[in-house]
Order: structure tokens, then C-alpha cells, then sequence
């Protein structure tokens, strides 16, 4: 697990790893939800088959409304920014995406924090609907870009992923995420994190999750790097608790 800030510093390299999960809670303009050296990062990243998941309640409106990012956001996110606020925090799939048959609830408050101002986001050119807003204004809740010519896969919500009310629900949403950016189930070979900094964590299905590069890791490859923002200050055993993951 990281911060941001260490993708900036250049202490932790993108390129390191198969598959990124960027958590930006509820971010916006005055936070900075990509600055212009992540935006840069990111797009090479991804641009060179690295798999993104990203959440939060204000991407879309900091880096596309406000244009704080409107070309990350649109070509390398391959998102549209639709409207600030879906008026729900009820979620269901959409048809044919990477989701179905998985409907759910982000918190108002009574959990963890309000995601409020969810955003309403749409698919561009290459990417499609994966989750729709059930009530309120409807729309987009979150697209899926599948990864072709050498581009990695992308998965973006319009709203903040730890905020999914329900253990099972954020399991269930997150074993799909993976499957789509094809992160195959593997058992580790080592006591990796021996020194006591790196934080690896495992799933039901024995994917692993850690912050070693691929060299660290190993024939079982670059694994997934979880950022998550400060703002929110979530700690990481709460993260890994939220990703329903086991230390």
C-alpha cells in the first residue's frame, strides 16, 4: 500500500507493477485529485498495458468539468464527465458489463463517510458501461475500457469503492475487477515482506496483493499496488478490510 504522493516523489514506480488500485475517496478540486506529474504517470502506465482500477466521488468533475485534466481524463481514463451528483446511493450492473448480475449500495454517512456528489460519468469511443445508478438521476456509475494494441485495461467509478456498504458486495465487485484485468490466482513463494515495510495481502481465490516490484516478486509477477489517499486518512488495515483482503 502507498500514498500518492510516493508516485509523485518517484519512491514508487507505476511501471513496476501489472495492475494499479487508485482509491481517491472523495478528492476534488481543492485536493488535487491527479496532478499533472500523476496524470503524466498514470497515462504512461497504462499506455504500456498496466491495468487501472480508480474510484471517487470527483474525478470527473475536478479533471473534466473543471479541466484540471480533460485529456487524461477522456483518452487515457476514456471517461466523460455527465453531471456532479447522481442523487442516489444505490448502484446496480449494467447490461453486458464486466458486473452482472450485482447490484448494491454506497454509504450515506451511516458507515464510513458520505459519498456525497457522486459522480455521473459516461463511456467514450473504446470503452463501455459497466455499472448503472439506480434511482436519482440514473447514468453512468462506472465504465470499463478493455486493454487492446499494447493499452492496459481500465475500470473507473463515479463514486468511492471503500464506501460499498457490504463486505460481500466489495468482494464480489472486486473479484470482477480482477478478472477482467485477467490477474490470475497465484501462491506466493516467499516471506516477502520479511523486512517489515512491504504489506502483502490475499484473497479467497490466493491472488496477492503487495507492494514488491516484479523483481521483489519474483516468477509470480508484478502483483497489484493499492494507493489510496491521505484525505480520508484510511489506514491500511482498513483498506485491506474494505478490499475484503486477509493480512
Amino acid at each position: 500500500c502507498a500514498l500518492p504522493i510516493s508516485v509523485i516523489s518517484g519512491a514508487v514506480n507505476l511501471n513496476d507493477y501489472d495492475t494499479v488500485i487508485w482509491i481517491s475517496g472523495n478528492e476534488s478540486t481543492a485536493d488535487r485529485t491527479f496532478d499533472a506529474t500523476e496524470q503524466a504517470k498514470v497515462a504512461s502506465f497504462i499506455a504500456a498495458g498496466g491495468n487501472l482500477f480508480l474510484s471517487g466521488s470527483e474525478i470527473g468533475w475536478d479533471l473534466d468539468q473543471q479541466n484540471n485534466g480533460r485529456t487524461f481524463f477522456e483518452s487515457s481514463l476514456k471517461g466523460n464527465y455527465v453531471a456532479d451528483d447522481a442523487g442516489t446511493y444505490n448502484v446496480t450492473a449494467a447490461a453486458g458489463g464486466i458486473f452482472t448480475g450485482l447490484s448494491f449500495s454506497f454509504d450515506n454517512g451511516s458507515k464510513f463517510y458520505d459519498a456525497e456528489f457522486p459522480d455521473v460519468i459516461a463511456p467514450q469511443a473504446g470503452a463501455a458501461q459497466a455499472l448503472a445508478y439506480s434511482g436519482g438521476t440514473g447514468g453512468s456509475a462506472g465504465i470499463q475500457v478493455p486493454g487492446t494494441d499494447g493499452r492496459g485495461s481500465v475500470v473507473m467509478f463515479g463514486f468511492p469503492f471503500e464506501t460499498i456498504t457490504t463486505a460481500a458486495s466489495r468482494a464480489a465487485v472486486m473479484d470482477r475487477v480482477l478478472d477482467f484485468f485477467g490477474v490470475a490466482p497465484i501462491v506466493p513463494t516467499g516471506d516477502f515482506d520479511a523486512d517489515g515495510y512491504d504489506v502483502f495481502v490475499r484473497d479467497r481465490n490466493q491472488r496477492v496483493c503487495h507492494t514488491g516490484s516484479k523483481a521483489t516478486a519474483g516468477a509470480t509477477g508484478g502483483g497489484v499496488l493499492l494507493l489510496f489517499s491521505s484525505h480520508k486518512l484510511i489506514t491500511i488495515a482498513f483498506l485491506c478490510e474494505v478490499l475484503d483482503l486477509e493480512t
